[in-house]
C-alpha cells in the first residue's frame, strides 16, 4: 500500500505544483519504477509520455526517489533526532538535480518574488541560513512534544515561510511533513489537488495572523482520509459471520465498534467509522485514492 500512496502523493504534491501529468501518466512513468541503476536510460524515460515535456517527467521520476529517501530516514531511530539541515537540503537535491542541477540542493542567492497573492513576503537571501540553521533547532526542541499532526503543520509552515530554496519549496515542505509524520508512526497524508484552494488559504491565513488552526485542521482531514482505506483494508481482514452480514453489519463491525469508543472525539469516530465502514463493504473502491468516496462520507 506504501508503494501506492507513493505514486499517489507525487501525482497530487506535482499538480500543485503545476506539473500536467495525470494519475495515470504517474503511475505508468512509474510502473516499471526507473532509479539510477535501471538498465533504460534516463532519456528514454522521459519520453514514455507523449505530449508532456522533459521537465514533467523528471518531476515525477524525482519525486518518487525523495519519496524512498524519506521513507528510509523515517526508519532513523527517534534518539537520533529530527531531519537536519543536510537531510532537508539532500531532499530537496534529489527533487530537482536532474532538472535544476545549478540550485539543487542550495539555499538560494536572490530576493523571491511573491508569484501568487496567496505568498508573502520572505526572510532575505543572506538571512536564509540562519533561518534555516533556527527552524532545525525548532524541530528538535518540538518533535516529541508537540502532537505530531500540529508539528507536521506548523514545520510545513516555517519551510514555506523562510523559502530557503529558488524553487520547489512547497514540494519540499510537503515531503518534510510527510517524513515527520512517518517518524511518528503516520502513513503517507496527501493534500489532494482539489484542496488547492483551501490549502493555499490555509496558508495566507498563517502568515497574517500566525494562526495555523486552518492549516492544522486541514492536515488532519488528510490524514483521517488516508487512514480509512488503511483501517478499511485491516478490517476486511475480519471474517463475519452469516447471520451478521445478513443483518448488514458487514465485515469488521467489531473493529469499528472499539475504535470508535476509543476515541475521545465522539464525532470524529463516529465519521471515520461510517466511512471506514462503507470503504470496506466497497469491493469496487480505489484505495490508492481515498478522496473519491470520502467527499460523500460527511
Amino acid at each position: 500500500m506504501k508503494e501506492t500512496k507513493g505514486i499517489y502523493f507525487t501525482y497530487h504534491s506535482g499538480a500543485l505544483a503545476g506539473n500536467t501529468m495525470s494519475m495515470r501518466n504517474t503511475s505508468f512513468i512509474l510502473d516499471d519504477y526507473w532509479d539510477r541503476t535501471d538498465p533504460m536510460p534516463l532519456e528514454k524515460k522521459v519520453l514514455l509520455v507523449k505530449g508532456k515535456t522533459v521537465g514533467e517527467h523528471l518531476e515525477v521520476l524525482s519525486h518518487k526517489e525523495a519519496f524512498n529517501y524519506i521513507d528510509v530516514l523515517s526508519l532513523k531511530i527517534l534518539t537520533a533526532g529530527p531531519p537536519t539541515e543536510v537531510e532537508i537540503k539532500a531532499v530537496h537535491n534529489i527533487l530537482f538535480r536532474d532538472s535544476m542541477p545549478s540550485e539543487a540542493g542550495k539555499y538560494r542567492t536572490t530576493k523571491m518574488q511573491t508569484a501568487s497573492p496567496w505568498q508573502h513576503e520572505c526572510a532575505d537571501s543572506a538571512d536564509v541560513p540562519g533561518a534555516m540553521a533556527d527552524f532545525v533547532q525548532w524541530l528538535e526542541r518540538n518533535e516529541g512534544t508537540l502532537h505530531p499532526v500540529v508539528l507536521a503543520a506548523e514545520a510545513h509552515f516555517r519551510l514555506v515561510s523562510i523559502r530557503p530554496f529558488q524553487d520547489g519549496n512547497g514540494r519540499t515542505a510537503r515531503l518534510l511533513m510527510n517524513l515527520l509524520l512517518l517518524r511518528a508512526g503516520y502513513p503517507v497524508v496527501v493534500i489532494h489537488r482539489d484542496m488547492r484552494d483551501a490549502y493555499n488559504h490555509a496558508l495566507a491565513a498563517a502568515h497574517v495572523d500566525g494562526e495555523l488552526s486552518q492549516l492544522q485542521a486541514l492536515v488532519m482531514r488528510a490524514c483521517e482520509a488516508t487512514l480509512i482505506p488503511a483501517l478499511a483494508l485491516i478490517s476486511n481482514t475480519i471474517q463475519s459471520d452469516s447471520d451478521r452480514l445478513a443483518r448488514g453489519q458487514g465485515r469488521g463491525e467489531v473493529f469499528y465498534q472499539a475504535m470508535a469508543s476509543a476515541s475521545s472525539d465522539a464525532d470524529v469516530a463516529a465519521r471515520v467509522r461510517l466511512a471506514v465502514a462503507r470503504c470496506a463493504s466497497n469491493r469496487t473502491v480505489n484505495y490508492a485514492d481515498p478522496f473519491t468516496w470520502w467527499s460523500s462520507s460527511d
